[in-house]
């Protein structure tokens, strides 16, 4: 028998302590084998299974099997206001996973009959398999484990993925095999599979990126696989004569048979055992994988899609206020695919550009564009072996778009400059560098999108370029370069002019097929395209200059070098595991600033995390005064774009600047390498102090965020989320009051409050953690005390951020979708549960593991609701509620709260009747979960950042709420949900949101309420609010974590109590005054808390 093809010498990033093999199966099967053994105990991580178990309510020992659930997140998109649920079961964690990938997507379709055929055969795989018949067998397996699971199908490529406790891979493994070795395909699960596909389509329907795709398949040439409908609907599955006839399962059967095996799948499987083990897993429970299928098609046969058609111009509409222009040129699929030397992503890389002499700054500067990308995009129509669709995107401005034939000239005469000019060695080495020094220091992610990352590309890269072929540039090839910008002509493109207000009863226009999009097809002016073919490059336009972030010096500080130098000079023979939280420390505190710090001991990474809060009274509780705020962070960020931002980011050095809290502080986040993080920050915070309006950029700015306001509740789930934060937060205002104050914000009114703003009283809070010292951290602080010009906030001048109280009974709204043609209701039914305890907490958390997954399993899988069917935590500024949310297109809000209602009055019945181990075997895996240590920097400096920003400073809490959790025993959650997550408990406070899409209006006599606008203050005042939680001006005790936990997360108990008792015996409070006390630095003359303080809130002028 042939032998496996195996390669263990693999490049990998310098920090990655991971084990790799490739191998190339004799059936043909293509694997990567990771083997990782931090996650046999991370970090030296302690868990239940290394000691001693945690006993029962009843005194008996529990098993060792663990188990939690990942289900229920709500993919909806945070505010910057919300708590972040650091303790969150999986939150941070690290997992073993598995992917797999089978080289065949929607372009297969037509041969089965049915258009989306490959994207209904993902989803019905997981309907069982012969050895694991249970249509809910692996999902339920995963949430006691720790895990989820996915899929996705591309044009070419259809993906799996499952991650799961280490401890349990391998049966998880064995049950993963089953979807692709003997799938049931049950025909009791089609017609519900088919609404599932039905509701993803539906989510989709009214997105605009997906809607110009759809276009640019209907165009394409006849026969042609572009053509196909990939995503799959009711229609497109259920009227052909095949489907009529009974015959969809014998299909599925077929497109499986053909395209699932051997010889067309790869394999990324990542978990603690050796290489060995692992491969051998693979042989084992895949050696039945079938090699006697169809080979890959050659999709190249089928030549351009735009043959004969090009130049063509069409005008669309866009369901998202505003307009833009996408550039679309077909390259051949192969120099594209020539990964080693990156001549499309060099191309791409300056047609993107947005620094100084770029496209970009050039139509930005004419106020012709407010965004630009360039590139071939991931899967879908763009990258695919028949060709790549090489596109420019350019958001328009009203002016742009009036202007379009100018600004496509100016795109034309960059590619000019490109070509007249050639290929440039240093700026294609500098891409080199950049890309280089990312690859070199990469961080860890998830395993799943590790996993699946590999899996979908492997079959791209050689063996031992496995991970670096994204990131490598080996071979400069400027004749390459040049062929791929013959490619980029006027003659050769395809022009789509989206406007939101495109007319679409005008004649000639056509409706796309599947999406029914409207548009127009016309033909380019042959002036224009004699005008943008031969015009002389602009004077302005050339290429950027070198890129002065690029970081030099890696050189690290402390790291684990440092931690084994400490545990040698103690004495200790070996450096002793982590502990599971190391807190910052106090190294600056005086009236206008705190500062924490602390210097990495274990990542060795030359990374730094910065964030800071500053709290500014003078912005008053408006929606002018939070939209004057607004505007003056997109000014700042737009002034520094060219010369600071966008080459930072280049480099890894991210910058962020927002209004968050409730709009009382401004939010500033650094990250990258720590060598050049500085010059950063002191730009960013020097732009605010010095700030002044650009007039003609501050009218573009004001231009692009009304789109951006009005654009952003055509989500309904959004929508949703906003109306209720509208309700439960204190300061927060309508989309539609920040739409009217800012069309009222005038450049001398921002001009105004900005300088008043930052020159009135504040308080800077701030974390500096990672590759960098005490000493440096604090002069960045001094830094940055040096940018404020006024003086400490008084104790009592504190802006509060406060929360609602929902009152007893059911608070009800509705209403309609904001676009009048979405289709998706949403139902949001919200329980407020008080404000903060470390056991309220915890029997969230507890609620949230035990219900999320059977939640998930009743209303979507077996009821078929809708697409999203979730149960999450919601925590506002330490005030906690639960809530359930469903997205469904096709039931009427009232119906789907019936069904929601009826899971929750069920639900304490089937705890009731859960075996008493399954309960304890749930409850240890949410303790593990909770437990788990950071997986790199940054997840270790959001960690700190909550607790800095909640202004608790409790940073053991995770520990305190994991022995919370321990503790609380079946029948406590069965007697917390009857009296607090019961529709028929009026005690409950509920407040529901019922957003309505056309095919279900909101009908009369509704018992929901039409909440508008006038009505949110009026309910506040009614309701009253929650007390605020924490305080900026006091550092509380540290807590300690209870014994029980100390030992589980390596937290040395004794030196936080030491601490303690060094602390009362100064006389100076707490241990965290001590240590202020002790590393406070002497602030220098000019220091702000050495100035008065400022005034109260500034009063924006009244606009009208």
């Amino acid at each position: 028998m042939t032998s496996p093809i195996v390669t263990d010498a693999i490049h990998k990033p310098e920090r990655d302590a991971r084990l790799y093999r490739r191998v190339t199966f004799p059936n043909g099967l293509e694997a990567c084998l990771i083997s990782d053994p931090s996650l046999v105990r991370r970090a030296g991580m302690q868990t239940p299974e290394d000691d001693k178990e945690p006993m029962d309510d009843d005194g008996s020992e529990e098993g060792s099997e663990e188990g939690a659930s990942e289900e229920g997140a709500s993919g909806e998109e945070d505010d910057d206001d919300d708590d972040d649920d650091e303790e969150e079961a999986g939150a941070g964690m690290k997992l073993a996973a598995c992917s797999v990938d089978f080289n065949v997507g929607f372009f297969s379709d037509p041969e089965s009959g049915f258009e989306g055929i490959s994207h209904f055969l993902e989803h019905m795989v997981f309907m069982g398999s012969e050895k694991y018949p249970g249509e809910n067998h692996f999902s339920d397996w995963l949430s006691k484990h720790w895990g989820s699971e996915n899929a996705c199908t591309d044009s070419e490529q259809t993906t799996y993925y499952f991650d799961c406790h280490p401890k349990h891979l391998r049966e998880g493994l064995d049950i993963f095999s089953g979807y692709f070795l003997n799938p049931l395909l049950k025909m009791d699960a089609v017609e519900r599979e088919v609404t599932a596909v039905e509701s993803e389509f539906e989510r989709v329907v009214n997105n605009d990126a997906s809607r110009v795709e759809a276009i640019l398949g209907h165009v394409a040439a006849e026969a042609h696989p572009y053509k196909v409908f990939g995503w799959g609907n009711r229609a497109s599955l259920t009227e052909s004569t095949l489907w009529k006839e009974g015959k969809i399962r014998d299909a599925l059967l077929d497109h499986w048979r053909k395209h699932y095996h051997a010889g067309r799948m790869s394999i990324t499987l990542l978990g603690e055992q050796d290489l060995d083990t692992l491969q051998g897993w693979v042989e084992e429970l895949f050696r039945d994988m079938r090699a006697d299928g169809v080979p890959k098609p050659d999709y190249a046969l089928a030549g351009p899609p735009y043959a004969n058609v090009l130049p063509m111009m069409i005008h669309t509409t866009r369901v998202a206020e505003g307009k833009q222009l996408d550039l679309v040129f077909t390259v051949p699929a192969e120099i594209r695919r020539d990964y080693a030397s990156k001549s499309t992503e060099y191309v791409e890389e300056l047609l993107g550009h947005e620094g100084k002499g770029s496209l970009f700054s050039l139509l930005k500067s004419k106020g012709l564009a407010d965004r630009i990308s360039a590139g071939v995009g991931a899967g879908g129509l763009a990258d695919t072996s028949c060709a790549a669709l090489f596109t420019a995107t350019i958001k328009l401005t009203d002016e742009g778009y009036e202007k379009v034939d100018d600004v496509v000239a100016l795109f034309f005469q960059y590619v000019a400059m490109m070509k007249k000019t050639g290929a440039q060695d240093w700026s294609w080495n500098e891409n080199r560098a950049l890309r280089g020094i990312e690859f070199r220091f990469k961080e860890e992610e998830s395993a799943a999108d590790y996993t699946e990352g590999i899996a979908m590309t492997m079959r791209r890269y050689s063996h031992e370029d496995v991970l670096r072929g994204d990131y490598l540039y080996a071979s400069y090839k400027p004749e390459k370069v040049a062929e791929l910008l013959d490619f980029i002509a006027p003659s050769a493109c395809l022009y789509v002019l989206s406007d939101h207000g495109f007319d679409v009863n005008q004649p000639g226009v056509e409706r796309e097929r599947w999406f029914n999009v409207p548009f127009k097809r016309a033909e380019v002016c042959a002036e224009s395209l004699r005008r943008w073919e031969t015009s002389e490059p602009d004077a302005e336009l050339r290429y950027p200059p070198r890129n002065e972030y690029i970081a030099e010096n890696f050189d690290i500080k402390g790291g684990s070098a440092s931690w084994a130098a400490t545990a040698a000079a103690a004495g200790a023979s070996e450096p002793p595991p982590h502990p599971l939280v190391t807190p910052p420390e106090i190294v600056h505190e005086c009236g206008v600033m705190r500062l924490w710090h602390r210097l990495d001991d274990k990542f060795d990474q030359p990374r730094v995390c910065a964030y800071f809060h500053v709290t500014l009274p003078a912005i008053e509780p408006t929606a002018a005064a939070y939209v004057a705020a607004d505007v003056l962070t997109l000014c700042v960020h737009d002034s520094l774009q060219d010369e600071v931002r966008y080459p930072a980011e280049l480099a890894s050095l991210n910058a962020g600047l927002d209004v968050v809290g409730q709009h009382t502080m401004l939010s500033f986040t650094f990250d990258g390498f720590n060598d050049k993080l500085g010059e950063l920050v002191k730009s960013y915070f020097g732009a605010v102090s010095a700030f002044d309006v650009n007039e003609s950029r501050f009218e573009k700015i004001k231009e692009k965020r009304l789109k951006d306001l009005k654009n952003y509740g055509l989500k309904p789930g959004r929508q949703a989320r906003s109306l209720l934060h509208q309700l439960l937060k204190d300061r927060e205002a309508s989309e539609q009051s920040k739409i009217d104050a800012l069309e009222r914000l005038t450049s001398d009114a921002l001009r105004a409050f900005a300088r008043a703003a930052w020159s009135a009283a504040a308080h800077v809070e701030g974390l500096v953690i990672g590759n960098v010292t005490a000493d440096e951290a604090c002069a960045m602080g001094e830094m940055i005390r040096g940018t404020l010009k006024g003086g400490p906030i008084a104790r009592d001048a504190f802006p509060t951020r406060r929360i609602t109280i929902v009152p007893p009974g059911d608070a009800r709204f509705a209403t309609p979708t904001q676009n009048p043609e979405e289709g998706t209701n949403v139902v949001y039914a919200y329980y407020q549960h008080g404000v903060a305890s470390h056991e309220l907490r915890g029997m969230h958390l507890l609620v949230h593991q035990l219900m999320a997954e059977k939640l998930f399993d009743q209303l979507r899988t077996k009821e078929q609701l809708g697409y999203v069917a979730s149960a999450s935590l919601e925590s506002l500024y330490d005030v906690y509620g639960f809530r359930i949310t469903v997205e469904s297109a096709f039931h009427a809000p009232k119906f789907v709260e019936e069904r929601i209602n009826a899971f929750l009055r069920g639900f304490p019945k089937q705890l009731e009747e859960m075996d008493e181990s399954e309960y304890a075997k749930t409850r240890r895996s949410l303790v593990d979960s909770v437990l788990t240590m950071d997986v790199s920097l940054s997840s270790e400096a959001d960690r700190h950042w909550t607790h800095v920003t909640n202004q608790k400073y409790q940073f053991y809490r995770g520990q305190i709420i994991a022995s919370a959790i321990n503790q609380t025993g079946r029948r406590a959650v069965i007697d917390w949900l009857t009296k607090n997550l019961n529709p028929d408990e009026p005690s409950c406070r509920r407040a529901t949101v019922f957003v309505h899409g056309k095919n279900h209006p909101i009908e009369s006599g509704d018992s929901s309420s039409p909440l508008r606008v006038d009505d949110v203050d009026g309910l506040k005042e009614k309701w009253g609010l929650h007390p605020a939680q924490g305080d900026t001006t006091t550092v509380p005790e540290l807590q300690t974590p209870p014994e029980d936990m100390c030992k589980l997360s390596n937290t040395n108990a004794s030196e936080i109590l030491n601490a303690k008792r060094a602390s009362a015996a100064t006389g100076v409070g707490n241990q965290w005054a001590r240590r202020a006390a002790e590393r406070r630095a002497q602030c220098a003359a000019g220091c702000a808390c050495l100035k008065p303080g400022g005034a109260g809130p500034f009063k924006l002028p009244r606009l009208q």
